[in-house]
């Protein structure tokens, strides 16, 4: 990163930072890390650069679950009672509830 700021390199700079984000994140900060993370996004879409996008954005996402995990948990069975209640057809797939057909 050192070397994307020297040579301003905006691109890689935005890419580090959110990456160094998800890092910190990953080490118990989660605040700070998604803070870090954030301002790289804001960097890396100010770039015009898209190519990545969606990969770093599953990252910002990854960081912002890690809080919201415990409620998740709490809520799995009421979520596999919903999906238990969805009638399957005779080949196990799942039947729309909106036209009756087999969807999917």
């Amino acid at each position: 990163m050192v070397l994307a700021r020297e040579h301003d390199f905006a691109l890689r700079l935005a890419y580090g930072t959110i990456l160094r984000g998800w890092v910190v994140a990953a080490q118990g900060q989660r605040d700070e890390g998604l803070q870090q993370l954030r301002q790289g996004q804001h960097a890396y879409q100010a770039t015009g650069a898209a190519y990545e996008r969606p990969y770093l954005l599953a990252l910002q996402a990854e960081v912002e679950a890690m809080s919201a995990t415990a409620p998740r948990r709490s809520n799995r069975s009421q979520r596999r009672a919903q999906l238990s209640s969805i009638p399957a057809s005779v080949d196990g797939k799942r039947n729309c509830t909106g036209c009756g057909e087999n969807c999917g």
